[in-house]
């Protein structure tokens, strides 16, 4: 995804999830639409956004 941060196991870019709940799409339409995505996902996503707004690093998960 050329650098992009991705959602763990999956080629889902966190900007799109992020652009998607800035739009006000509900989670539950979200994890429909996204079969392999979970609820953990979409707040790991939140809590990444914060992180790079308060310029905290982010270790990627094993």
């Amino acid at each position: 995804m050329t650098g992009k941060p991705c959602i763990r196991d999956t080629r889902i870019p966190v900007d799109l999830i992020l652009r998607k709940l800035a739009a006000g799409e509900p989670r539950e339409r979200l994890l429909a639409d996204y079969a392999r995505l979970e609820s953990a996902d979409l707040d790991a996503a939140l809590a990444y956004a914060a992180a790079v707004i308060a310029g905290e690093r982010m270790m990627a998960a094993e």
